[in-house]
């Protein structure tokens, strides 16, 4: 806030770009969540609307990228430091325990399970947004 006590328009902006990217990042999980289990769940044996489902899931998809992108070119520098190191944390998160854990379960290390991609998305989704806070408080 300034000395007035209004917000800069920075501040507004960064306001209205998170909550921005909570949408986008809402609607890919939601329609993740339908890819994921409508097939089985809401239209067994509906080839068409599996189809519809992983379309809308892509164009989905492909928007928060996009909106992900215009986010990080239009963050100020202290913004852009923090997100560029909250996604290569949860990317190289992402690479280790997904090359890792398949080679562990074809050795017998961790027992045989139904691990799927999800899994590995919600993991590396955690990673992302504590080290999105962790790195906004370093910051404070």
């Amino acid at each position: 806030m300034d000395s007035t006590g209004q917000r800069s328009s920075f501040q507004s902006r960064m306001t209205r770009v998170t909550r921005k990217s909570a949408i986008w990042a809402g609607a890919w999980l939601l329609a993740t969540a339908l890819f994921a289990f409508g097939p089985e769940s809401l239209w067994p044996d509906q080839f068409p609307l599996t189809v519809l489902a992983a379309v809308i899931n892509l164009v989905v998809g492909v928007g928060m990228l996009f909106h992900m992108r215009d986010a990080l070119n239009n963050a100020d520098d202290l913004h852009r430091k923090v997100l560029l190191e909250a996604m290569a944390i949860a990317l190289g998160v992402g690479v280790v325990v997904g090359t890792l854990y398949p080679m562990m379960e074809d050795y017998e290390l961790v027992p045989s399970s139904d691990v799927n991609m999800s899994a590995l998305i919600l993991v590396m989704g955690i990673t992302f947004l504590t080290s999105m806070i962790l790195g906004l408080r370093r910051y404070r």
